[in-house]
């Protein structure tokens, strides 16, 4: 099969960025209303504990939106 390379609108410099403001807040609203990674957290739990950290490194979710709803989950469990 043939790659097809494609794009990101949003990360084109003529892109407005009022358009790209919009659309990240829209995902942000989607994922914690939706509870997106909820299926994820027991996983991201158990890896937690056995590196016996409760840090994260967010290295390419955009904005980190819906981290802020996972990180609210996270801190029921690893209460310092």
């Amino acid at each position: 099969m043939k790659r097809i390379h494609l794009f990101e609108f949003e990360d084109q410099k003529w892109f407005p960025t009022f358009l790209r403001n919009y659309g990240t807040d829209f995902l942000q609203f989607l994922s914690n209303k939706t509870k997106l990674y909820k299926p994820i957290i027991p996983i991201i739990e158990k890896g937690l504990k056995k590196s016996r950290t409760n840090q994260i490194i967010d290295l390419g979710s955009g904005g980190g939106g819906g981290l802020i709803w996972l990180n609210s989950e996270l801190k029921k469990t690893f209460q310092t």
